[in-house]
């Protein structure tokens, strides 16, 4: 994928996003992180170079304190 069919593909998920979250909204950030990858899934439907990982491995983030 060409860096203006990435960018256009992000356009047109911001867009739906955007939509959504003006008529209906999000309930939790989980919710939004499902739908994101529900629309990038449809948008990439017919292109098989692209797999959207609908079960991604959490991330965990250690705090260091300064002292």
């Amino acid at each position: 994928m060409e860096k203006v069919e990435f960018e256009d593909l992000l356009d047109k998920c911001c867009s739906i996003l955007t939509y959504e979250t003006v008529s209906t909204g999000f309930k939790s950030s989980e919710e939004f992180e499902n739908r994101v990858r529900e629309i990038l899934a449809q948008l990439t439907a017919e292109d098989s170079s692209v797999n959207i990982d609908f079960n991604p491995h959490p991330q965990a983030f250690t705090r260091h304190s300064n002292g």
